[in-house]
């Protein structure tokens, strides 16, 4: 099955999540919106400049990094590449994904000291991502037949009314992979964007909350500029969208190892 990108989509909402008031029941499943918001809000290729900032909640310190993200989706094989361009100390440093529709997704992290690629292990996948609040899971496509979800209820949220998503690992091994014993996603039911995800540990505490906001509509998709996940009370980090190209042509060896080792990346 087609897996669902939301790496790096999130939302501050205009109003908190205790003032949702709930004013209907679900007509649809939660895997048929899931499948609907699949559909209605993939693009064959997109490109991103993003500003990072990287905050410690205890000590406000913060890092600025500058990113570039290349995707890819087309006859259901679904490739992206994020690749630092500074600071200078983590410059080259790179993470390469590709989906797999029988099998788990294949990642790999390029180190430009060590000039080669190494291959993210399942058990490492539930790790941070480079000192950012996103895992490695949280950074590859979600495939919507390892989870179940169930749609509780729709609630208003501001001016707009949202689905509440509850989704739920089918297996012990999706789980641990992980480290999410659930999230809940919140779906704005009218244009099918993702607000907000909560994701909860294994003790199902609230571990951290990915929110969206600043959307726009590139046609007939719709893109968040700007991102936050934060761990509560510990970290957090802000994802601001530069430039964005949605429909332009992207070579296929730009999603390759080659192209990591050749230093092609940074051109």
């Amino acid at each position: 099955m087609k897996k669902l990108q939301f790496l790096l989509l999130s939302t501050t909402l205009t109003c908190s999540v205790a003032s949702f008031a709930q004013i209907k029941e679900c007509q649809k499943t939660g895997l048929e919106i899931m499948q609907e918001m699949e559909k209605s809000q993939s693009t064959n290729f997109e490109y991103e400049l993003q500003e990072l900032t990287l905050q410690d909640l205890k000590t406000k310190s913060e890092e600025k990094r500058q990113m570039q993200r290349f995707s890819r989706d087309q006859e259901n094989q679904k490739r992206t590449l994020i690749s630092f361009m500074a600071p200078v100390d983590i410059r080259g440093t790179a993470l390469l994904n590709w989906e797999n529709e029988s099998r788990e997704d294949d990642q790999w992290l390029y180190l430009p000291a060590l000039k080669r690629t190494q291959r993210i292990a399942s058990s490492g996948k539930k790790n941070y991502f480079l000192g950012t609040d996103f895992t490695f899971a949280d950074l590859e496509s979600e495939s919507l037949a390892e989870y179940n979800y169930t749609c509780e209820s729709i609630f208003k949220c501001g001016r707009n009314e949202c689905y509440k998503i509850i989704a739920l690992p089918k297996t012990p091994q999706i789980q641990t992979k992980t480290d999410y014993s659930k999230r809940i996603f919140t779906i704005r039911q009218d244009n099918l964007t993702n607000l907000r995800i909560e994701f909860y540990d294994n003790r199902e505490q609230l571990l951290k909350t990915l929110n969206n906001s600043n959307w726009k509509q590139h046609g007939s998709v719709w893109r968040p500029d700007k991102s936050v996940m934060t761990r509560h009370d510990i970290h957090e980090t802000t994802i601001n969208v530069g430039e964005r190209k949605i429909g332009e042509p992207i070579d296929d060896v730009t999603f390759t190892e080659r192209f990591l080792l050749n230093g092609m990346h940074l051109r």
